[in-house]
């Protein structure tokens, strides 16, 4: 089950990344190809997070910082992470509980 952000482009392209890392704080994104610019810094206001079950929400989003993917290989992507701005108490529980599902599925294979 994949977890996406859409992130508007230039007020009209809507471009879907997939998310590395969620937290009730933010998340980073892995972006293959910089075909639009994203850098530390840039606000994204009404991006759309898309959880697994079709739950989604509106999330405002600041880029934190830039990393490669791979250290040894530039070709690799882009790791972008960034911090929630505001977000509702609906997104909020909606990712807490996302959150708690991956948890109990992790405990559940160890076991």
């Amino acid at each position: 089950d994949k977890v996406f952000c859409e992130l508007i482009h230039d007020d009209e392209v809507l471009v879907p990344y997939p998310v590395l890392d969620i937290s009730v704080a933010g998340l980073a994104i892995r972006v293959e190809e910089l075909k639009y610019p994203i850098e530390p810094g840039m606000m994204f206001n009404s991006s759309r997070l898309i959880l697994p079950d079709e739950d989604s929400g509106l999330v405002n989003i600041e880029i934190m910082n830039q990393l490669p993917l791979k250290q040894d290989e530039p070709d690799a992507g882009q790791r972008f992470g960034c911090m929630f701005h505001n977000p509702s108490s609906d997104i909020a529980s909606k990712i807490q509980r996302y959150i708690y599902e991956i948890e109990l599925m992790n405990r559940q294979t160890r076991e």
